[in-house]
């Protein structure tokens, strides 16, 4: 593993992928756990979690009867809207 904010190889390759800086990723929540990144999320009816597994099938994993919504790290700006929104 990586020692760049505990984050392995396969999670760096990710955000390098994806255009993601690994110390605000860490910064704003994320963690890599079990070989998946989890993303905190907030909604109007609280937190939660979505898994995304480093290997496999590129499925993310959410809590049952949560609508998707989009990451928004540092919060959503007021009066904000999802692209269903």
């Amino acid at each position: 593993m990586s020692e760049t904010r505990g984050f392995g190889d396969a999670a760096l390759a990710y955000f390098s992928a994806h255009g993601i800086d690994p110390t605000l990723a860490a910064e704003f929540g994320v963690l890599e756990v079990d070989g998946a990144l989890a993303f905190p999320y907030r909604d109007e009816a609280g937190t939660f979690i979505r898994i995304r597994p480093l290997s496999g099938p590129a499925k993310v994993r959410q809590p049952r009867g949560r609508p998707l919504c989009c990451w928004w790290p540092a919060g959503m700006r007021v009066g904000a809207k999802g692209l269903a929104g």
